[in-house]
């Protein structure tokens, strides 16, 4: 189904209103978290992530309408700006460390090294007798002015000429395409920290080209892939380089927009919405449709409300420690425990509540040092969702947020491995 550019990116300026909305409730938890809990600082930066309330309570999971958000228009801009109410809480998490894709950090001092090692890793691995150079930027000029069109204007004055903007898109592209396919060998060479930067860099909402150009660069550079074909493989590879489940791709994907895009995708699987296990408990109102990780909490601590007198209710989900006194057990379940159970499906978001046990599990979440970078990029990602497409990150932020009110809601979160500091 295609949607019109309008329909698919909000104006910037809805975007900004919805920031500047919730710019001070979110500050709010981050100072709950560094002040009452200083191990867990880590933690506030990752959940002070704005979001748009109307996104919260959007209830449409269809994954037809999903799978439009994976249709590639030549005339819409969809590899945008981090919105400035977003970046101006903490713009390095938007900032590359150690390699620039795509022109908005095109040429910055501090990626120099690295556009060095793109020359030297194409004239090592990608060039050959029959595959020159030019042969790729006679490729990449027939994709210029749709390349273009992805991005918002003004673009760094050097991209201005034609001969750098094709440039970047060939050495760009082919680093991307080599990174994912190749055993990595040469990479490690720079380093751990170095390599690791890579990873997370590639997943920056500001540090992207277009899938369109890395699967015809791939196709120039393994123009026989089998009977799978371009796209699939090297989709397959990707997810399996960003250490993501390809069958959690959904069926019949034949395109994406960009690496954070297919990546973001794997997370749209009907099972990722909270469920109640055996049946339909007597706590919860029957026929009620829960799509919402806040709304599964607080149907289960007030069951005698109506959706109505929810809707109206400008109360907050009960915290980790209310839940407790009210007899429900928090239980945290490890990620590796699930993948080996289910198969290597990705499982952050599935939460489930048993009515006889009265257990709400809720997968650990691990913090590490890369966490916050990830959460804000996909949460900005988000922020140029249609309305009536879910926004899991935003409501998985907004329900750990309302779950710690104290230091108790922290302890209480950590003792039920909830929450683990790598």
């Amino acid at each position: 189904m295609e949607r019109s550019s309008s329909e698919m990116t909000p104006s910037h300026f809805d975007i900004e209103k919805g920031c500047v909305e919730f710019e001070h409730g979110l500050s709010s938890f981050q100072e709950k978290m560094t002040s009452e809990n200083s191990d867990l600082a880590t933690m506030s930066t990752v959940l002070e992530l704005e979001v748009e309330e109307e996104k919260m309570t959007s209830e449409n999971s269809n994954l037809d309408t999903m799978s439009s958000v994976l249709e590639v228009e030549e005339e819409e801009s969809y590899i945008l700006k981090v919105p400035r109410r977003l970046r101006e809480i903490n713009e390095k998490a938007y900032e590359p460390n150690v390699i620039s894709v795509g022109p908005y950090h095109y040429r910055k001092p501090h990626l120099a090294r690295m556009e060095d090692f793109k020359k030297w890793l194409f004239e090592k691995h990608v060039e050959k007798p029959h595959l020159s150079l030019d042969q790729f930027r006679e490729a990449m000029k027939d994709l210029e002015g749709k390349t273009r069109k992805c991005y918002e204007r003004p673009l760094p004055p050097d991209l201005k000429d034609d001969a750098n903007f094709v440039d970047m898109m060939v050495y760009d592209g082919c680093f991307v395409v080599t990174l994912i396919l190749a055993d990595h060998r040469d990479f490690s060479e720079l380093g751990r920290h170095f390599y690791n930067d890579t990873w997370y860099d590639l997943l920056l909402l500001e540090n992207q080209l277009p899938f369109f150009v890395l699967l015809k660069l791939y196709s120039m550079i393994n123009p026989n892939p089998g009977l799978r074909g371009h796209f699939n493989v090297l989709a397959t590879s990707a997810l399996e380089f960003f250490d993501k489940d390809p069958c959690s791709l959904p069926i019949n994907t034949t395109s994406s927009r960009h690496l954070l895009d297919l990546v973001h995708t794997t997370f749209q699987t009907k099972e990722i919405q909270a469920k109640v296990v055996k049946k339909v408990p007597c706590c919860v109102p029957k026929n009620t449709s829960i799509k919402h990780l806040l709304r599964l909490v607080r149907t289960i601590f007030h069951p005698s409300e109506t959706q109505a007198e929810e809707e109206k209710s400008s109360g907050k989900m009960p915290s980790a420690t209310e839940l407790e006194d009210a007899g429900i057990h928090l239980l945290g379940v490890p990620i590796q425990e699930k993948q080996k159970q289910e198969q290597w499906k990705e499982c952050m978001f599935r939460i489930t509540f048993d009515n006889g046990t009265k257990e709400l599990k809720i997968p650990t979440l691990q913090v590490d040092d890369f966490t916050e970078r990830l959460f804000r990029n996909y949460m900005a990602y988000e922020q140029f969702f249609p309305l009536n497409l879910p926004t899991y990150f935003v409501d998985y932020v907004v329900f750990m947020d309302d779950l710690i009110n104290t230091s108790k809601d922290v302890e209480l979160l950590r003792k039920s491995e909830i929450i683990d500091n790598c």
